[in-house]
């Protein structure tokens, strides 16, 4: 399940040999990357599935909680689309027979006007969810897509001036890779004086966020694991040492300057 964090998409050539290799799925959670690009193809079409959210704090957000997954696998998208649903219905009767390899048709129930009432919907085949969006959402994610390029391209180009204003001082910036396209969901820099700096940040009106400050092998939710400090070093290393400075289309280029300033006084 490669993670293309922050907008930044994974190399994901040498992910699939590995998972071809292996007989694996690869699933991408393309959350933080919708409209990125991977050597001229699109995330999202790169692997078995791909898992997209809406958000709204996400580059094409929703008004509440919302998602989409997307595949060009006819049996998967039809499991998924059971699991949606509380894996009952027609689409549960297929996905059960896809699942435990059941060579059968499926039957609908013809008896009764399912615009009105479909009785089908309360047979259970898998344990599913409730996790439809719903069509208001649904409504504004479909205007808001067609502005979605535009976003983009904008907090690329926020990033473009950050990084060459912040170049040279003892930050690290974001690092793109020439093959992929960058959608910036959230521009992060690397300072081994974060809590200094944040507070600093704060002090002047400027939010921040740590993305993330406890590494996934070292969450309570996972203690029975036994994994300790120095496991991962990687990871333990970012997560003390990452930050996020304001990134969104609509920050003028007073903002961006003043925050660069800001930023530049540190230490002095």
């Amino acid at each position: 399940m490669p993670v293309h964090i922050f907008g930044q998409p994974c190399d994901m050539d040498p992910i699939n040999e590995i998972a071809k290799k292996y007989n694996l799925k690869v699933i991408e959670d393309a959350c933080q990357a919708i409209g990125s690009e991977y050597k001229g193809k699109m995330i999202g079409t790169l692997s078995d599935i791909a898992c997209f959210s809406f958000f709204p704090t996400k580059n094409l957000g929703c008004a509440g909680d919302g998602g989409m997954i997307v595949t060009n696998d006819d049996e998967l998208a039809t499991i998924c689309r059971a699991l949606r649903t509380h894996g009952s219905g027609v689409n549960g009767q297929k996905a059960y027979n896809i699942i435990n390899n059941i060579k059968e048709d499926n039957v609908e129930d013809n008896g009764a006007d399912n615009t009105v009432y479909n009785p089908l919907k309360y047979y259970n085949y898998l344990i599913g969810q409730n996790s439809r969006l719903d069509e208001i959402q649904a409504a504004i994610l479909r205007v808001k897509l067609r502005k979605l390029d535009d976003w983009n391209n904008a907090r690329r180009e926020i990033a473009q001036y950050y990084n060459e204003q912040l170049k040279d001082i003892e930050l690290v910036t974001p690092f793109e890779a020439d093959n992929v396209k960058h959608v910036y969901h959230l521009y992060i820099l690397q300072s081994e004086k974060r809590t200094e700096l944040v507070n600093h940040l704060k002090e002047k009106g400027i939010a921040t966020g740590v993305y993330y400050p406890i590494p996934l092998h070292l969450q309570k939710a996972y203690k029975e694991l036994g994994y300790k400090d120095g496991d991962l070093p990687n990871a333990e290393y970012l997560s003390q040492r990452t930050f996020a400075i304001p990134m969104f289309p609509e920050l003028t280029d007073e903002e961006k300057e003043y925050i660069v300033e800001i930023i530049k006084k540190f230490g002095e």
